[in-house]
């Protein structure tokens, strides 16, 4: 291993912090009038995983996403305009929305029944229920990218952030915690163990999940 792929190795756990703390970190330089700042931002975030992607031996269509967005932060910084900023939670929730959506295709295993497969559960009921599942987040998704498209276009931009930086954070968060507790613990009274879910998340396992 080269000494500049150990340095960019090193990297991760520092990308994964900003990357977390972006949500919060753009909104308080936005409602503080910082814009300039906020595209900055951005911009560092964006060149840290095109550093990352540079140093992985596979390459996937989404790779070209953290590249796309370096180069218009850089253009807006020029032109002194803050576009690039509405790109991200665009870019995130169709993402989101097609990982759900193809799997619903004819012929195709909807990726939450995937994942219960994964880990161990293929109760005919539970798959019922895991294909709507899979419904229901496609299109949270689909309308959290109408979201944010109508906020960007029609919206200041304080109120853009708020929903796109905190409101629809918090709204997966409701989600995912209603189909856990409601779903899981009350209507099946048989949660995951911590062992399956831990396995299902590795990082390698997730992707392989993901790209089947």
């Amino acid at each position: 291993m080269s000494v500049g792929t150990s340095h960019v190795r090193g990297l991760r756990p520092l990308v994964m912090v900003m990357t977390l703390s972006y949500p919060i970190t753009l909104h308080l330089a936005i409602i503080n009038g910082f814009l300039q700042l906020a595209v900055w931002i951005l911009l560092a975030i964006a060149v840290a995983h095109s550093l990352l992607i540079l140093n992985s031996s596979k390459r996937k269509l989404t790779d070209l996403f953290p590249p796309f967005v370096a180069a218009l932060a850089v253009i807006c910084l020029l032109m002194k305009v803050e576009t690039a900023l509405y790109l991200p939670p665009v870019l995130i929730s169709s993402l989101l929305f097609y990982l759900f959506g193809r799997t619903l295709l004819p012929g195709q295993e909807p990726l939450i029944t995937r994942i219960a497969r994964r880990m161990g559960d293929n109760d005919l009921p539970h798959r019922r229920y895991t294909h709507v599942l899979t419904w229901v987040w496609a299109l949270f998704f689909a309308a959290i990218l109408m979201e944010s498209v109508l906020l960007a276009l029609f919206a200041t931009i304080e109120v853009w952030s708020l929903f796109t930086n905190f409101i629809n954070y918090l709204l997966i968060l409701v989600l995912f915690l209603l189909d856990y507790l409601v779903f899981r613990v009350i209507y099946f009274r048989r949660p995951p163990s911590l062992n399956a879910v831990r396995r299902v998340l590795r990082e390698k396992n997730l992707q392989r999940i993901v790209r089947d």
